[in-house]
C-alpha cells in the first residue's frame, strides 16, 4: 500500500488500521476486472507510487476523498481515529 508522507497519508493509515481491525478493508465477491469469486478491496488501496488513477497510483488528487469515503461506507469514520 503505497500513502504520501503528508497529513492525508497519515489519517487514512491510521483509518486503514482500525478498518483491517474491524476485518472491513476486504470482503469475498466478483471481482469486478476478472467476474471471479474471490477476496475483493472494499476500501481501494494504492498499490503503486506512480502512474496515476488509471494504474492504481499517484498522483491521484481525488484518492483521499474516495477512500474516506468507501471507508465511511464501510462504518469507518474520521471519528474512530485516536484522540
Amino acid at each position: 500500500c503505497y500513502l504520501p508522507a503528508n497529513l492525508q497519508g497519515v489519517v487514512l493509515l491510521e483509518l486503514f488500521k482500525v478498518a483491517l481491525r474491524r476485518r472491513v478493508m476486504f470482503g469475498l465477491g466478483d471481482s469486478a476486472t476478472t467476474n471471479v469469486y474471490r477476496p475483493t478491496f472494499n476500501v481501494h488501496i494504492k498499490t503503486s507510487s506512480r502512474g496515476g488513477q488509471v494504474n492504481h497510483g499517484y498522483p491521484d488528487d481525488s484518492y483521499f476523498q474516495r477512500a474516506v469515503g468507501e471507508l465511511r461506507d464501510n462504518g469507518v469514520t474520521l471519528a474512530d481515529l485516536p484522540a
